[in-house]
């Protein structure tokens, strides 16, 4: 394990929801989100300290204790879910099903460029977009490098399309 609570084993994802009955300065967006099951109490606050960043940019970073069904998490998140038999994995192992709407949404958008060429262009430049975002921020252990590959390949699918 190494100093910010995270297991050196590559991990499965989990798909997590936080949520508190405090009130600000501790509320956090609704949304889930996936994040690596080796991750202990100490890899999970400073995920919560950035959820909070992203509301209240003032906030100072602290430690929290988390619990799941009434029960507070004092091992590896996935050993925890494990031993209470509880299920957090994506459905059909897809790490984040959203980004097969987003992408199902640019293919529909980039058919509105009657020129082949814009649609391709489109594309290309949306699908880049998205990757550099995932490569160079804290989502890239949440995607995985499998992701980015896959959408680097992508990319270049739209850079080389078949004549």
């Amino acid at each position: 394990m190494d100093a910010d609570g995270n297991s050196e084993e590559p991990s499965l994802l989990v798909l997590v929801r936080f949520k508190t009955d405090l009130g600000h300065p501790y509320k956090v967006p609704e949304s889930s989100i996936s994040i690596p099951a080796s991750l202990t109490r100490f890899g999970l606050s400073p995920v919560v300290n950035n959820l909070i960043t992203s509301v209240n940019p003032y906030w100072e970073s602290e430690p929290f204790d988390f619990l799941i069904k009434n029960e507070l998490v004092r091992m590896w998140l996935e050993k925890f879910l494990l031993a209470k038999n509880i299920s957090a994995n994506f459905p059909n192992g897809s790490p984040l099903p959203i980004t097969s709407t987003l992408e199902g949404n640019l293919d529909e958008k980039s058919r509105l460029y009657k020129d082949p060429s814009l649609h391709h262009v489109f594309l290309m430049n949306n699908l880049w977009y998205m990757a550099q975002k995932v490569k160079g921020d804290e989502l890239r252990p949440i995607f995985g490098d499998g992701w980015l590959w896959k959408c680097n390949g992508k990319v270049q699918q739209q850079a080389l399309p078949e004549i």
